[in-house]
């Protein structure tokens, strides 16, 4: 299981695809390489526990590289009334053939 913490963020609220970048300083990125996680049809399970669906993508930009979920969103999704500010734990975990992604209040 991979653990880490996530602030929500005006980026977070902003864009519908609900971005949350793992942080390097809290995740060693080789176990990401090495955990045959799922990188398409990402199950993501809200606070309130709604079940969303998302990606992760790799990329890089200017500081190096970074793995990145991106949350299918909508306007009233469960993830826009969190408040900015709000902290999170994120855990990923696979679970059978699916990568499942759990936000948890903090």
């Amino acid at each position: 299981m991979i653990r880490f913490r996530f602030t929500v963020n005006s980026s977070f609220l902003n864009y519908l695809h609900r971005p949350i970048t793992i942080p390097r300083r809290q995740v060693d990125y080789h176990d990401l390489d090495t955990g045959n996680f799922e990188r398409d049809d990402l199950r993501v399970i809200c606070p309130n526990g709604e079940i969303m669906s998302g990606n992760m993508v790799y990329s890089t930009a200017g500081y190096g590289p970074y793995y990145q979920f991106r949350i299918e969103g909508a306007q009233n999704d469960p993830l826009s009334r969190l408040p900015v500010g709000q902290a999170l734990i994120v855990e990923m975990e696979k679970v059978g053939d699916v990568t499942e992604i759990r936000l948890i209040e903090a």
